[in-house]
């Protein structure tokens, strides 16, 4: 019995280890704007239960992740708003019946929530650019004052796609109608009516549309 709380002592502390690792690596990958608009409010503090029959750590917190990320989604804080989490408890259940091993692992998320800006739409007007970082491939939108926008996207080998349609500025982001599409010249119509929303930073740098695809105005220099 020593030896069995010994062992599960290890791997608590390990977990615990790997959890620290982790939480650093989510917190040195949020997004910081040098430049925010203005403070972020912290919303109360909810708590979030993972569990697994296996006494598995990475199972329970797994879980316990997933349902914080399911709440996040549900009350639409994306995509203005940084999540920071903690275990809070760690604790299971072993023993009768033959094969009881329960790890329960509770965590506790804060929403810090970022109120969304509103930018002049003179601003937004022109080229925007977004650089893959692979050779020949890269995405240019052009934003144009009458509300419509044209977004290409080339590829050396692949060819260009170029897509058209209407914009609007709505709550902190932009709102992209596609109305048509063509790739290496031949029409496409599988994503008619299809409406895609772009987050609008502002840096230190200047503005950012985008999250995974990061587009900015050129500088006058380049």
């Amino acid at each position: 019995m020593r030896h069995h709380v010994g062992r599960l002592a290890v791997r608590v502390i390990l977990g615990s280890v790997i959890l620290a690792a982790i939480q650093g690596a989510v917190r040195s990958e949020q997004p910081q704007d040098s430049a925010p608009p203005t403070a972020a409010k912290r919303e109360q503090e909810s708590q979030f239960e993972g569990v697994s029959d296996k006494r598995s750590f990475e199972e329970a917190l797994a879980k316990a992740l997933e349902q914080m990320d399911k709440a996040v989604k549900e009350h639409g804080r994306y995509p203005c708003s940084t999540v920071n989490w903690r275990v809070i408890e760690i604790g299971g259940t072993s023993g009768s019946p033959a094969g009881l091993n329960v790890l329960r692992i509770k965590i506790a998320a804060s929403f810090e929530v970022r109120p969304l800006i509103a930018v002049p739409d003179d601003e937004l007007h022109g080229a925007w650019y977004f650089e893959h970082g692979a050779l020949g491939e890269f995405d240019t939108l052009d934003l144009k004052a009458d509300g419509h926008f044209l977004l290409q996207h080339r590829d050396v080998a692949l060819g260009t796609t170029t897509t058209h349609g209407t914009w609007r500025q709505q709550a902190g982001q932009l709102v992209l109608r596609q109305e048509r599409q063509e790739h290496a010249g031949e029409a496409r119509r599988d994503n008619e009516g299809r409406i895609e929303l772009v987050s609008i930073r502002r840096t230190a740098d200047g503005l950012v549309l985008g999250k995974d695809r990061e587009f900015r105005k050129r500088k006058a220099n380049r």
